[in-house]
């Protein structure tokens, strides 16, 4: 037997039987038949050898040895395969062709741009294909779509919260679908309309941008894009304080005037003082603790869209005045009152000592602790010669002539420190002095 494939031969008279015995002795003369049957999955194809051809039976006139072949060849299938479009890619299967009863399997390969989608013909989806036990020609077809890309996807970023709405734009693919802009961001940082994206609170706002498929088309590949919101700055409004000047109550309060205005973040506008010696404040009332500048700072804190505004800083000068017992009428310095109740403090006098019958019936401190302490404060104003030490027969007099109504030489005469010397001794010099202690 020959030519690959399996069969049986047979002989009349019998004696040859292959399978198994191929080869036998028969007596000169003989004429012996020989059949040919082919195997399941395989074929005969012909005699050759021994005087015999062709695929009839092979009849031998037995007058010498002769030798003889019969020709069966393995039964194979096509696999006919296409690719759509042919350009998409191309299709290989192996083997191909395949024996009966055989095995193939089959592979898609894509080409550049392009994916693959699924199976038609005798295999279909998009898993594997393939074939097991193949007992006829089969045809398999591999279908392609084009890839499309998303591109040009980038937003300005950062922004600043408050800013316009933005544009967005992309270029998609060449189905002819539009590129459907989105968020995955709460609505608390921004909203996606058409292709606007409106800013709504500082954060990050993350965007989307996709392209539905088409008739050999896949959709695009979801793209991402970022657009940082950064917060916004915000200007806090003080204006210069009205008046720039208060006279010196210890205790006594004053209101922050006018108050600030502040930015658009939803925090409210505080106040802080310094030096706290000159100074106090609670809410919008500042409290006078002593002499000197007090510098008033307006500060509003951020929130979530909003930088804190830079602080402002205001001046009001807390100030010593010779009303020593802050009169509430226009006329405010007198002699018999706040000229005697000078004298008689720096003379030592306290307690009723020092306020009797010295007190104006305007006066809104008569108390002598009260009018102590506020002497106390402004002590090193009444050194009004400028020798370093407030004294009586020397300041009190200059006080006192002052609130008479005398001036010039008649106001220095006799009143001015020798030891320490003065260093204000003109009476110009002094008046102006006063004068700036009685605004």
């Amino acid at each position: 037997k020959g030519g690959g494939g399996s069969g049986t031969v047979l002989s009349v008279p019998s004696g040859i039987s292959c399978g198994a015995t191929c080869a036998d002795t028969f007596e000169e003369g003989t004429t012996v038949y020989l059949t040919a049957a082919a195997s399941p999955g395989s074929s005969f194809s012909g005699w050759s050898g021994g005087g015999c051809s062709g695929n009839g039976a092979c009849t031998i006139a037995v007058t010498s040895a002769s030798t003889v072949t019969a020709n069966f060849v393995p039964i194979t299938y096509a696999i006919t395969t296409a690719s759509v479009p042919v350009v998409g890619g191309a299709v290989t299967c192996s083997p191909n062709p395949v024996n009966h009863g055989g095995n193939s399997d089959c592979f898609a390969a894509a080409s550049n741009g392009y994916a693959f989608v699924s199976w038609s013909g005798d295999c279909s989806g998009a898993a594997a294909c393939g074939f097991t036990n193949v007992t006829s020609n089969k045809s398999v077809t591999a279908n392609f779509n084009r890839i499309q890309t998303i591109t040009g996807f980038n937003p300005v970023s950062p922004v600043l919260f408050g800013a316009l709405a933005a544009t967005l734009s992309a270029t998609g693919g060449d189905s002819g679908n539009p590129v459907i802009f989105a968020t995955t961001s709460a609505p608390g940082v921004c909203t996606v309309s058409g292709n606007l994206v409106t800013f709504t609170g500082a954060g990050t706002c993350t965007l989307t941008a996709n392209q539905a498929g088409a008739a050999g088309f896949n959709p695009a590949a979801q793209v991402t894009a970022s657009i940082v919101i950064n917060v916004a700055p915000q200007t806090l409004s003080f204006a210069p304080q009205s008046p720039v000047f208060q006279p010196l109550v210890i205790g006594g309060t004053f209101p922050v005037n006018p108050l600030a205005l502040g930015g658009a973040s939803t925090s409210p506008v505080t106040y802080s003082v310094v030096p706290l010696n000159v100074c106090s404040v609670s809410g919008t009332t500042i409290t006078m603790n002593g002499l000197g500048e007090c510098a008033i700072t307006a500060n509003q804190a951020g929130d979530a869209n909003y930088a804190a505004a830079d602080p402002v800083t205001r001046s009001v000068a807390v100030a010593a005045t010779l009303d020593v017992d802050h009169s509430v009428t226009a006329s405010q310095y007198h002699a018999h009152t706040d000229g005697l109740l000078i004298l008689r403090y720096l003379n030592g006098a306290t307690g009723t000592a020092l306020t009797d019958n010295a007190t104006g019936a305007t006066a809104s401190r008569s108390d002598a602790a009260a009018i102590k302490a506020y002497l106390d404060a402004v002590r090193s104003k009444l050194d009004v010669d400028g020798n370093g030490v407030s004294d009586a027969a020397t300041d009190g007099v200059l006080i006192l002539r002052y609130f008479l109504g005398i001036r010039g030489a008649a106001l220095t005469s006799d009143a001015l420190a020798t030891s320490p010397p003065a260093t204000r001794t003109q009476p110009a010099d002094i008046e102006a002095y006063l004068q700036a202690l009685m605004p």
